[in-house]
């Protein structure tokens, strides 16, 4: 689990992440999303309108952490959506998650 996170860290200091759901809403609608990841205690408004959006525009979707995990990650207080944009990092993620 401290690998996600430490992997979502790394990607950060590349500005390889979106955070936030306007700006992980504009980065699935615009192609530059490649992964979302969503806490598992985010809002259910936020939970569908994200869930909506990737699945539309066909863009994986992962629930993992907490939303304080996953700010503290990326240097925030709390965040409930992240976007990974860069394909290496993305791939990273998920082999670390599915392994």
């Amino acid at each position: 689990m401290k690998k996600v996170f430490g992997m979502i860290g790394l990607a950060k200091r590349a500005n390889k992440i979106l955070a936030g759901e306007k700006n992980c809403k504009e980065g699935i609608k615009c192609g530059k999303a490649l992964l979302c990841i969503l806490s598992e205690d985010a809002a259910k408004n936020t939970e569908k309108s994200i869930r909506n959006s990737c699945s539309f525009y066909d863009v994986p979707l992962v629930v993992f952490g907490t939303s304080e995990e996953l700010g503290f990650s990326v240097g925030n207080a709390r965040n409930s959506v992240l976007a990974v944009t860069d394909e290496n990092f993305c791939n990273a993620i998920l082999n670390i998650i599915n392994s």
